[in-house]
């Protein structure tokens, strides 16, 4: 099919006389092309026949560089095209423009590229029309399965037509427009008093477009960000969040297996009492050892507090080395009544942890604050001791080879940085592509 196919679109030119100014006209899509454009008067020839009658006679003139000329042929999509048709377009405000080249393909028809500010895409018509619907608030195009988005609608105007083409056209011819967007695809609906067309145009990077074509010089450099262009990073953040989940689910069973199988030991265990404007502010504890060295240690706390705070530091000292690793926490609990119903908020209790402690004896220096040692006589089961003052017993349970989820906890914190990474960066290319789009959902009004 290939060789066929070579070998068809290497055709001689069927040419003609312009009707206007005798200049030679060239036709390359026998039988498919009703209208051309001489070259030299830019006189719009109907081809229907051989008698060649002019439709209009132009005095129009190219404002954009036409980087593909007529006649050249190059191999996209699987397939060898021949440039036939070239033309340049502009909004309804002829503020904005863009150029247009028809490819031809002897046993695939018509195809249509598109530059815009410097971004290439792919067209084809489409056979059948797409559903238009709202959804959201936000008008769509359902095609095989696919939502579009509205992105743009207007009116097109051509301004510059050379070569030949498959429908009448001419300068100045104007049609409505709505384009709808899911990238790399774009649908565009073409309306006028006649007839309605659609075209899917895939995005095309441009070096696709200069190694089919063998072009030299080089091409425009793309502007801002297209409609329809693919996100650098979208499929970089759909791949790094399913990297990451399983990562995650991987390091929890770790860790869960980790738990069950620690041997734990119970390394001390004692009550202690607190009060305010207590001579002796730091309190140590009797000393005990540690068997098993570089395990986690959990020191459970539990203090009888009634609507109150504490603060507390706690110094693990190694008898032998010297070695203080220090931890601190605090605590608080409130309770009371409130129309009819008790309430509560905090906790007497909870749990600090130090990781990595060698084996070896050690004891605690502990200090508290808070109100919580300000204790009202009134508000409280506890009894004075022998001096008659109040006092607030802590009761301290040390666990050695204790669950240490910090580890755990770090990694999937360090690991999750690249996925977040890539999704502020995926939010803000998509909130630059509808930056110009009457439709912008990302805009305030939306």
């Amino acid at each position: 099919m290939a060789g066929i196919e070579e070998k068809k679109i290497h055709a001689p030119l069927k040419t003609f006389s312009c009707p206007n100014c005798a200049g030679s006209v060239g036709i390359r899509a026998v039988g498919n092309s009703i209208t051309a454009v001489c070259s030299y008067c830019n006189s719009v020839i109907s081809t229907v026949n051989e008698e060649y009658k002019i439709l209009e006679q132009a005095n129009q003139k190219m404002t954009k560089v036409q980087y593909l000329e007529l006649g050249i042929r190059g191999k996209l999509k699987g397939h060898l095209w021949e440039v036939v048709g070239y033309l340049e377009r502009c909004d309804g405000t002829r503020q904005y423009s863009w150029s247009e080249y028809l490819l031809f393909n002897p046993t695939k028809g018509f195809r249509w590229l598109t530059l815009i500010d410097g971004h290439w895409s792919f067209g084809v018509k489409l056979k059948s029309y797409p559903k238009i619907y709202r959804k959201d608030d936000r008008p769509k195009a359902l095609h095989l399965g696919k939502d579009y988005y509205l992105y743009n609608e207007g009116q097109t105007i051509t301004t510059f037509v050379i070569g030949e083409f498959y429908y009448r056209i001419k300068t100045e011819d104007s049609v409505e427009t709505a384009d709808f967007v899911s990238s790399p695809e774009m649908i565009s609906m073409e309306k006028t008093d006649y007839e309605v067309n659609w075209t899917i145009s895939t995005y095309l990077n441009p070096e696709e477009v200069k190694e089919a074509f063998s072009i030299q010089n080089p091409l425009p450099i793309p502007i801002d960000i297209a409609p329809n262009q693919p996100s650098q990073f979208a499929e970089k953040r759909k791949s790094s969040w399913s990297t990451y989940f399983k990562f995650l689910a991987f390091a929890f069973i770790i860790q869960l297996a980790s738990v069950c199988f620690l041997n734990k030991e119970e390394v001390f265990k004692d009550t202690i009492s607190f009060r305010e404007n207590d001579p002796q502010k730091t309190k140590v504890t009797k000393q005990f050892k540690i068997r098993e060295g570089n395990k986690a240690l959990d020191i459970d706390i539990y203090a009888p507090l009634r609507n109150s705070w504490i603060e507390i530091g706690i110094d693990l000292v190694n008898d032998k080395t010297g070695e203080t690793f220090e931890v601190d926490g605090d605590m608080e609990f409130y309770s009371g009544i409130d129309g009819g119903e008790s309430w509560s908020e905090g906790s007497m209790s909870t749990t600090l942890t130090l990781s990595s402690i060698p084996e070896g004896d050690y004891h605690l220096n502990i200090e508290v604050v808070g109100d919580g040692l300000r204790i009202n006589p009134m508000d409280t089961i506890l009894k004075p001791n022998a001096y008659g003052k109040y006092e607030l017993p802590l009761t301290f349970n040390l666990v050695s080879g204790a669950s240490n989820w910090s580890n755990f906890l770090f990694f999937i914190s360090i690991f999750i940085i690249y996925p977040i990474y890539l999704s502020i960066r995926s939010y803000f290319f998509e909130v630059s592509r509808w930056s110009k789009s009457d439709y912008n959902p990302y805009s305030a009004e939306s």
